[in-house]
């Protein structure tokens, strides 16, 4: 905090009025312009101004005690600051003068001046209390341990160069302080890297993470795992899990957990409205064991940044690849965005796949136009230079994105796969980005942008880290040892901290070694350096260093143990961007409740009488341009399609289950998904017109469409999921980008597998054989179809194509009843599932298809896709293979030898009864059943308990009817 060491007598009050300012690109707010004379001040002195609300402080939404701060010296000898009132209400200010940083007495004149609402230039610049302090993280090994850290860099002018500012070797200059609090050690938020800073009320975000854990083990395993052994930090999440964000402040550093973590299933989509983040977490017992013993996987959140327009946090998260867009004050997430929509597929656990994988994450904003900016991690980490990218998403003044995400530059420097941060100036025109990984191979360089394109400008040297035998073929890692975290600060001078905005550029390492310490790797900390460049030969004499080791009280003296760094801003504070134009443009994103984008959507837009479509494109974004401000607008998207899209059986046994209590459906857009009928409940009767649908008996549901759509602002619950809205009514069109997004419903689709193509699956991954034997005899072909192993079943599903007619079916081992099956356009659809698994043998049919034709020929058809549902619900693709038994009349018996039971197969040419004997070869009686045929193929199960004394040999077997006789030979084994 600033210390006042004598205070001057000058209070002044004055009264402000709220006029608008429309001549400039300023709030609609009126500011009190306070000119500053400094004709009379000495040139010791410095000058601290700051007010408070006189009347009552809180309710009128001006700006509270010390909000309002600025500072000056004698080389300005005029200054305009000003002081914003927010409410539109007569207000009485006090007006505060101080000395800021000497003790003698100094004489300033003082005018206030109301400029009849006209801003004098450039849009209000605030400086906040807590500007020049730097907030830095570590990672932390047991409980007491500090996981973050206050820095004051204020006075870096007195800083030493080439020396430890921690513990400065020269007497006269004083150290830097820190503040430790101890709500911020590893037992109160575990450990966290990525950080962000609110510089209107000196809020704090720290995010969980599993980098330190992570990145220890990949650089100890490149050199000598043996001698690092054991000093592997514990990944230890804190009480909101490893996705969790906690909220604390500079002037109060308690904690509050901000944002948690669902380790259960819970999609991007439906974290929308509350306050946790999907992430699985990482099971490593929190405590130090040898590396062997530890597998972190690094997810968590990469990184977190802050955006004073909208207060919103947005947080990258490594588990699927997405950004969260969070209320600040309540941690409720708001809106989500997912870049690189083609890679669909996210891990379950761990980090998303690299082509996904997202870190850094910053917020550039000058004017209207903000950007999220966030970096995208190498695919090729077999390079020796990893090819990084940058891309940035407009975001808007609520927080919400806007359109898709544009590439902003490819990093074609530096080892590492991944970039952990990224810093701004305060005009936007330099732009900071540095790795992390290996502790002496990670890169700090600064972009420039020309008002086109960002180009690189420089690097800076960091840490002076060189290897013994500098020839050797590690390339050059002389002066890259960032441990990923990069910030710009004030350059301080003569007291005046903000002297020169963005001055110097602070940059946390594993290395620093400056030369009155006469060692290698002295400093573990921070380094700052002029923002101008520094030297690879003289960064070790020219720049700053801060120690944590020294402070911190951790063991931080090896690698990959420091993190992340941020400067309060000193110059900027951002006011809400105000827009002069009546134009303005509705957007959203369609998306399913399983994330697929969804293409083709058509979206009305009404405005009376007038009625637009527009389309969603490939990557689920709509766009209307033709929009105005303040008028009443209806959006509402619809779909066709091919109704039986993404259906299978599947989708009717999980709807089953839920009817039956066995295992609900665990959204509430599944269960409008399972609402087939749209009665506004999940009955039996969903489940006979899905299959109706699904056999092709009904090509449409009969009272619901192929698609559904509820607005995401809705509140949709697993106890309420039936009454949602499907358009977005808009009254007076508030902002000139607004928003509408949409979760589509494919009707009957609970389990989100649809695809473009019918009744298609995306979850098969192995396979299953059906057998079918075909018995061509008196006109006929007998189609009888086995599994060809035993197995659970609790469904399945296909279809069989034939060029002949379909005379007959027949159940076996699957009751398959009239509703399961249908006969059209030369196909026959099959859909069965049980209430329960069923145990399948490989000896009887499961079913029987007769047709008319001796020679006809069956295949697996095209109008159902084959799958095979096992206990555990798993999904197997279907194949069939055949075996033709051509004018078949005699009988088999299989198998054979037999050692137990066996099937004994024989064709009869009309229904009549038979006798069944078996004999051993001298005539002895075995076996006699009397069996009644049916005209076809029978089968019987022949058991040889039935003839458990005659232990081995030959048997005979023999069907006897009063109009033929057949025989068979099988021999028993023991």
């Amino acid at each position: 905090m600033r210390t006042t060491l004598y205070t001057l007598l000058i209070v002044a009050m004055a009264m402000i009025w709220t006029r608008d300012a429309k001549a400039q690109d300023c709030p609609i707010l009126t500011p009190l312009c306070l000119d500053l004379n400094t004709s009379f001040m000495p040139d010791a002195c410095m000058v601290e101004v700051w007010a408070s609300d006189f009347l009552s402080k809180i309710n009128d939404g001006s700006l509270p005690l010390d909000s309002f701060f600025i500072s000056f010296h004698p080389t300005d000898t005029v200054l305009n600051k000003i002081f914003i009132s927010e409410d539109g209400n007569e207000q009485f200010v006090t007006i505060y003068i101080s000395d800021g940083c000497s003790t003698i007495s100094c004489d300033v004149t003082l005018s206030i001046n109301d400029n009849t609402g006209v801003c004098p230039g450039e849009c209000p610049i605030d400086v906040s209390p807590w500007c020049g302090y730097a907030v830095v993280t570590c990672s932390a090994f047991i409980d007491n341990d500090y996981v973050a850290s206050i820095i004051d860099t204020r006075k870096n002018s007195q800083a030493p160069r080439g020396d430890n500012w921690t513990i400065p070797s020269d007497p006269n200059i004083d150290p830097v302080s820190f503040v430790r609090p101890n709500t911020w050690t590893l037992s109160s938020i575990g450990q966290v890297f990525g950080m962000a800073l609110n510089p209107n009320d000196g809020s704090i975000f720290f995010a969980a993470t599993d980098i330190y854990a992570l990145d220890f083990k990949q650089y100890a395993e490149e050199i000598d795992p043996a001698f690092l052994r054991g000093l592997t930090p514990p990944t230890c999440p804190g009480p909101a899990g490893s996705a969790g964000i906690y909220k604390t402040s500079f002037d109060d550093q308690s904690v509050q957990n901000l944002v948690t973590t669902s380790t259960s299933y819970l999609t991007a989509v439906q974290a929308i409205g509350g306050t946790r983040i999907p992430n699985s977490g990482n099971d490593v017992e929190c405590a130090i064991t040898s590396i062997e013993n530890r597998d972190p996987i690094g997810n968590g959140i990469g990184n977190i940044a802050y955006d004073t327009r909208s207060n919103h946090l947005y947080a990258t998260n490594l588990e699927d690849g997405k950004i969260y867009s969070i209320n600040a004050n309540t941690g409720v997430i708001d809106f989500v965005f997912d870049p690189f929509a083609q890679y669909a597929t996210h891990a379950s656990t761990g980090m998303v796949r690299v082509e996904d994988r997202i870190w850094a994450i910053q917020v550039m904003g000058c004017g209207v136009n903000k950007k999220v900016f966030f970096s995208r991690a190498s695919t090729d980490p077999d390079s020796i230079n990893r090819d990084k990218q940058i891309y940035s998403v407009l975001i808007g003044g609520d927080g919400n994105f806007i359109g898709s995400e544009q590439l902003e530059l490819t990093v074609t420097y530096g080892r590492q796969a991944k970039i952990t941060d990224i810093a701004f100036s305060t005009d936007c025109t330099r732009m900071l980005v540095t790795e992390r990984g290996h502790p002496h191979k990670a890169q700090v360089h600064e972009y420039v942008w020309d008002g086109t394109t960002w180009s690189q400008a420089q690097q800076f040297f960091v840490g002076i880290y060189a290897p013994d035998d500098p020839s050797q073929p590690d390339g050059n890692i002389l002066g890259t040892s960032s441990s990923g975290g990069v910030s710009y600060g004030a350059q301080e001078e003569n007291c005046v901290v903000d002297a020169s905005c963005d001055g110097t550029v602070w940059v946390n390492i594993n290395c620093g070694a400056p030369d009155s310490l006469g060692q290698r790797c002295a400093i573990y900390g921070s380094e700052g350096i002029d923002a101008t460049g520094n030297q690879l030969e003289t960064n070790s004499s020219t720049d700053i260093y801060i120690s944590f080791t020294d402070s911190i009280d951790n063991p931080l003296d090896f690698k990959t143990n420091i993190g992340d760094i941020e400067i309060y801003n000193c110059c900027c504070i951002d006011q809400p961007a105000r827009d002069t134009v009546s134009s303005a443009m509705i957007t959203g994103l369609v998306t399913t409740a399983f994330e697929m984008r969804l293409a083709e959507t058509e979206v009305s837009v009404q405005n009376g009488s007038r009625e637009t479509m527009v389309k969603s494109q490939s990557n689920g974004i709509f766009t209307y341009t033709e929009a105005q401000l303040n008028e009443d607008y209806m959006i509402q998207p619809e779909k066709s399609g091919n109704v039986r899209d993404g259906l299978t059986t599947l989708d009717l046994i999980q709807i089953q289950r839920h009817i039956l209590g066995l295992r609900k459906l665990n959204s509430p857009y599944k269960m409008i998904a399972a609402d087939i009928n749209k009665s506004g409940s999940i009955t039996t009767m969903d489940l006979v017109e899905l299959r109706k649908v699904l056999i092709g008996v009904q090509d449409e549901f009969k009272n619901n469409r192929v698609w559904n759509f509820a607005a995401v602002n809705e509140n949709v619950s697993l106890e309420n999921p039936f009454e949602y809205n499907s358009y977005v009514e808009v009254k007076g069109l508030p902002s000139p980008r607004y928003h509408a997004d949409f979760i589509a419903i494919k009707t009957g689709d609970v389990n989100g597998d649809n695809t473009v193509d019918i009744g298609s699956s995306v979850r098969s991954t192995s396979s299953k054989v059906l057998k079918a034997e075909m018995y061509q005899n008196k006109g006929v072909t007998e189609v009888h179809i086995y599994s060809s192993e035993k197995q659970s079943l609790y469904g399945l599903q296909f279809s069989i194509q034939s060029d002949a007619h379909l005379l007959e079916f027949k159940s076996g081992q699957l009751d398959i009843a009239d509703g399961n099956m249908n006969t059209t356009t030369g196909e026959t659809l099959i859909s069965w599932n049980s209430n329960q698994a069923k145990e399948i043998n490989d000896i009887e049919p499961l079913m029987t298809l007769v047709y008319r034709d001796p020679h006809a020929i069956v295949e697996i058809g095209k109008q159902l896709s084959p799958e095979w549902y096992d206990s555990e619900l798993n999904t197997s693709t279907l194949t069939l293979e055949k075996e033709i038994l051509d004018s078949y009349e005699g009988i088999t018996i299989s198998p054979n030898p037999s050692s137990e039971s066996a099937v004994l197969k024989f064709y009869a040419p009309l229904q009549e009864g038979v006798e069944i004997i078996i004999t051993s070869v001298d005539g002895r009686m075995l076996f006699k059943q009397n069996y009644t045929a049916t005209k076809g193929m029978n089968q019987i199960r022949i058991n040889r308990d039935d003839f458990a004394n005659e232990t081995s040999g030959v048997a005979i077997i023999q069907v006897i009817s009063p109009e033929y006789s057949m025989m068979t030979r099988m021999l028993l084994i023991k």
